[in-house]
């Protein structure tokens, strides 16, 4: 628990200035933000993560020889916090975006922390590629790519 109150101080802490955002680029962020506060489990329901990516949405983890669907997905993190597990802290470092018409282009560096159901912790740091897809007036995640990289030392 001293470990994870640690990682949670260190995330909270962490905070590197962002270049200026253009306003479409802001619509990123803001959508990157909207899908950060539909993971948070405690006050979100999975029905509100799953709304924030779209209906092809794809996901894979670079070695992987697994590509997961929407629903997939969206399954494997709903067993997940059926099983107890949920982010305690994250920090995100936006490194670019682009935007070319109704689509985006993304990445950032993400460090999460997590709590399990008997209080064990653990933590993951991951380079994103994100393409993102406008949908009305907003932007829903359409394919996640995820480098896993090494944590930060504690």
């Amino acid at each position: 628990m001293r470990r994870l109150l640690w990682i949670a101080l260190w995330l909270v802490s962490t905070v590197n200035a962002a270049p200026r955002w253009d306003e479409q680029q802001q619509q990123i962020v803001h959508a990157m933000q909207q899908l950060a506060d539909a993971s948070d489990y405690k006050s979100a329901s999975i029905d509100d993560y799953a709304s924030q990516l779209c209906d092809d949405f794809t996901r894979w983890t670079i070695g992987s020889q697994a590509v997961n669907d929407k629903d997939g997905w969206v399954e494997g993190v709903s067993t997940w916090i059926a099983r107890g597990w949920s982010v305690a802290a994250r920090t995100a470092d936006i490194v670019d975006i682009q935007v070319k018409g109704d689509f985006a282009f993304s990445r950032r560096i993400v460090t999460e922390a997590y709590i399990g159901p008997n209080q064990q912790s653990s933590m993951s740091t991951s380079a994103l590629a994100e393409t993102w897809h406008r949908e009305g007036d907003g932007w829903k995640l359409y394919q996640l790519t995820v480098q896993p990289l090494p944590n930060p030392k504690s």
